[in-house]
């Protein structure tokens, strides 16, 4: 028997799964024989015990669970209110001024340069630009990196590879 048939039929003796007399016999040799195994055994039924120990809560049921969530919905909807402004209900001076001279800036930004259209002369322009690079680095140590024009879709595509030792 190798190490892991023996894993095999540790795992089912230890859940009382074992029921063969012949199989009991084998595992019982090979574990006089074979330390690591003896290991494993020891590790597993240590583990198994610890978790037979735990507390385990009892599952609540479902009209308990749903209880406990509409206790919570209740307890935040008696949080206390936030300080009414006075004025518009909708409209806060103190952040409304600020945003509104935001807004107006990028508004007259975007209308000085130019809002860019969708029409036929920009897409073509864009479709006739060639994309060159010409270095990739990456901090990865021993990464590979690979840049290829995707046929589909023409856009250019950066790959960065971590390689994986094993």
């Amino acid at each position: 028997m190798n190490c892991k048939q023996a894993e095999i039929l540790l795992s089912r003796s230890l859940d009382g799964e074992l029921d063969s007399p012949e199989q009991q016999k084998l595992l019982k040799e090979h574990l006089e024989s074979c330390a690591t195994c003896r290991k494993i055994e020891n590790s597993w039924t240590t583990y198994g015990q610890y978790m037979r120990e735990l507390e385990v809560p009892s599952p609540q049921s479902a009209v308990e669970a749903w209880q406990d969530i509409r206790n919570e919905i209740q307890g935040a909807e008696e949080s206390p209110e936030l300080p009414k402004t006075s004025g518009n209900p909708g409209f806060n001076w103190n952040w409304g001024i600020p945003t509104a001279i935001a807004a107006l800036l990028v508004l007259s930004t975007a209308l000085y340069f130019g809002l860019p259209t969708s029409n036929d002369s920009t897409e073509s322009l864009a479709a006739g630009t060639k994309t060159k690079i010409e270095f990739l680095e990456t901090d990865i140590p021993g990464a590979s990196t690979m840049v290829y024009v995707d046929q589909d879709s023409g856009l250019t595509v950066l790959w960065v590879v971590e390689s994986v030792e094993g």
